[in-house]
């Protein structure tokens, strides 16, 4: 904890502990010597709310304390967030408040775990949204507070329907009382959560069979703060066990009304046996292929969700490949991705498979549609293709040899496509027994591929987006340069030319004037003569601000104080240079940079700002060249000045990236504006 006292009426830090040096990086005497602290160390968005604490303080009574948090700019630059309580410890003879007395902790650790917590929240609200199963946010007092389209479609609402109703009165009258019973425990603490299958009344008045899990999310203190429910609609299978039931109660009957005549239906009541185990058998089938299909949802719902969290293709294709071998039991597979530009399918993940069948497929033509192989056929008919036998099938004769020293026998192969139906690869399967895999194989596996296709577009146009980012900067770049070349040219010609015939006919005017008696007309040629002066004057300040000659000649610090005199002569604005740490010799394009930086900055103040004062400083902190520029005027919306594409900001951020620099800017409405500009830089060789 870091102690201080503050003096209100001053507003300067009278005493501090030694410990600040570990939170904030400057000595306490550094500390208690520094004027205006809060303007020099607080972040600029809470300075206004620094200040509301401050007017708080000075009517506070003995022993009430204020509490705040606000961001401290360490000596480093890093911004940590902290958390003050402020009282009175000594009061002026007019009794008003005079020294306060601040305790201080490092909160940023529990900010930082804040914003974590808060991302996190968000990456559950897109796992809601996906709609693989229904999903509902309740409150303990059974109100609907959120729910997905999935849920929507079971029971038959409009968002907005679902969420002004408790599931209590979507809910079976038969069936509420259980579950009520099963919520009343999880609110009295004794569970977390629980599992029922039961009834709900969707609002065309159809009765939904589901299977729905309640898992609840407690508070600190243990309390329930909301439920999450997901909901699976089970009534199609609830259909097929009541009529197996009535079926069985059918066969009961039968079997007690035929006991009499055992010997003549002997063979029709085994006929019902059979047909009784045959439907329990299919019953079983069908309970365990639900739960196969719900596994691989639940795979392939988790896969999705780290979709999001990671931008690496090639460990993503990895993961769908082992998913798809998984659920086809594959022996064997690989992953190709297609090259628009050489028409080739190249193999970028592939299990099992060793170094004569990737010799073989590591690129393969896609324009040769003849080759016979499980992916050449694929690309040619768009489609799936299946090959149940590799040597029984008369196409793929000319890869035989390879496969059999692979070891497969049948071959699945599906073409991965983007949204616009082009090609993007080819995702196959392989297997040591001729085999074709199921429907419901085959349906899991088009969730997966258009979650590949998905990636692989993804990173293309990821891939795109950069490359055209690199592009346009180098643009940029060659437009600035070719800007500089050009601004130089036109100064160089104003100043050695225009300015030089103006001052040669200044010359003879004022000779030509003392020439003549006539005072009218040498008056008259006296004053042209002061005009052309004048149009000099502006000539040479046109040519300064297109080139500086000095900033050639005498380096940045000699241009910067130069400009800023000439700035203030101009507009009538006090500038404040500190540029005394600086070495003459630094590289050209540097000194440029800032130049133009500086002359920008100078200008917004004037024109946007409204500043009296401007404050410029210039130094060298371990191998860089910093360049800080304040004022004391207007401030503005920093967000609302980028959009409305503006080309000032823009011109300094680019210009400062190009010399691989860092550019900052600090403002609010009504704080003033600070501009940072940071280069890495080394003393230039003479």
């Amino acid at each position: 904890m870091l102690i201080c006292t503050f003096d209100l009426m001053e507003e300067r830090v009278v005493f501090i502990t030694r410990n600040v040096a570990t939170l904030l990086g400057y000595t306490s005497d550094e500390i208690v010597q520094t004027k205006n602290i809060a303007d020099r160390l607080a972040h600029p968005e809470d300075l206004l709310r620094y200040r509301e604490v401050l007017e708080n303080c000075a009517r506070l009574e003995d022993g009430e304390v204020v509490e705040a948090e606000y961001r401290l700019r360490r000596r480093d630059g890093e911004w940590r967030w902290v958390s003050t309580r402020l009282m009175p410890c000594l009061r002026d003879e007019q009794g008003a408040v005079r020294q306060l007395v601040a305790a201080t902790l490092d909160i940023t650790a529990r900010r930082q775990a804040d914003e974590k917590q808060r991302m996190s929240e968000e990456r559950i609200r897109r796992y809601f949204e996906l709609g693989l199963i229904g999903m509902a946010i309740t409150s303990p007092e059974k109100n609907c507070v959120e729910v997905n389209d999935e849920i929507c479609n079971i029971l038959g609402y409009e968002k907005r329907e679902l969420v002004r109703k408790a599931w209590s009165e979507l809910t079976h009258p038969d069936d509420l009382e259980k579950d009520i019973a099963q919520f009343q425990k999880v609110i009295a603490g004794e569970c977390d959560g629980y599992s029922i299958d039961k009834r709900w009344i969707r609002k065309d008045g159809q009765i939904i069979d589901s299977m729905v899990s309640i898992k609840c999310v407690r508070r600190a203190d243990g309390s329930v703060d909301y439920f999450v429910a997901l909901l699976m609609d089970i009534t199609a299978r609830k259909r097929a066990e009541e009529i197996l039931a009535k079926s069985y109660d059918d066969l009961e009957r039968r079997v007690i009304d035929r006991t009499r005549q055992l010997t003549a239906m002997n063979m029709e009541l085994q006929r019902e046996i059979a047909a009784r185990e045959r439907a329990e058998m299919e019953s079983l089938a069908m309970r365990n292929e639900l739960s196969a299909e719900l596994a691989a949802m639940t795979q392939l719902h988790d896969f999705s969700t780290r979709l999001f969290a990671n931008i690496e293709l090639v460990p993503l294709l990895e993961e769908v490949l082992s998913a798809i071998m998984s659920l086809q039991k594959a022996d064997f597979g690989n992953i190709q991705l297609y090259d628009r530009e050489t028409d080739v399918l190249e193999l970028v993940v592939h299990r099992g498979f060793q170094g004569p069948f990737l010799q073989h497929f590591a690129r393969i033509p896609a324009a040769s549609r003849d080759g016979g192989s499980g992916c050449a056929r694929a690309v040619k008919a768009r489609a799936r293709v299946i090959i149940e036998d590799v040597q029984t099938d008369a196409e793929f004769a000319p890869h035989r040899e390879i496969a059999a020293s692979a070891g497969f026998r049948a071959v699945q192969s599906t073409p991965l496509f983007s949204r616009r139906g082009e090609l993007l690869g080819m995702m196959s399967t392989h297997f040591r027994e001729p085999h074709r895999p199921s429907e419901r194989d085959l349906r899991l596996t088009d969730l997966y591929a258009s979650h590949a296709a998905e990636m692989i577009e993804r990173a293309q146009t990821e891939t795109a987006v950069q490359r055209y980012q690199q592009e346009l900067q180098a643009l940029t770049a060659k437009l600035i340069e070719a800007q500089e070349v050009d601004s130089k040219f036109l100064a160089r010609e104003l100043h050695d030319y225009f300015s030089q015939k103006l001052a040669v006919l200044g010359m003879e005017m004022a000779a030509l004037a003392h020439g003549f008696r006539s005072r009218p007309l040498n008056e008259a040629l006296l004053d042209l003569t002061a005009q052309i002066g004048d149009m000099a004057k502006d000539i040479h300040r046109i040519s300064r601000r297109l080139h500086p000659a000095i900033l050639d000649d005498l380096g940045l610090a000699a241009a910067l104080r130069n400009e800023c005199v000439a700035f203030s002569e101009q507009y009538g604005v006090r500038v404040e240079l500190d540029a005394d740490e600086i070495p003459d010799l630094i590289p050209e394009d540097i000194g440029l940079c800032l130049y133009r930086v500086s002359q920008e900055c100078l200008r917004n103040a004037v024109i946007h700002a409204n500043t009296t004062e401007v404050r410029l400083a210039l130094r060298r902190e371990e191998g860089e060249i910093v360049m800080e520029i304040s004022d004391l005027g207007g401030g503005f919306d920093l967000e609302r000045c980028r959009g409305k594409g503006g080309l000032g900001l823009i011109s300094m951020e680019e210009r400062v990236r190009l010399v691989n620099g860092t550019f900052k800017l600090w403002t609010l409405p009504g704080a003033g504006t600070t501009v940072e500009a940071r280069v890495p830089v080394r003393r230039k060789e003479a």
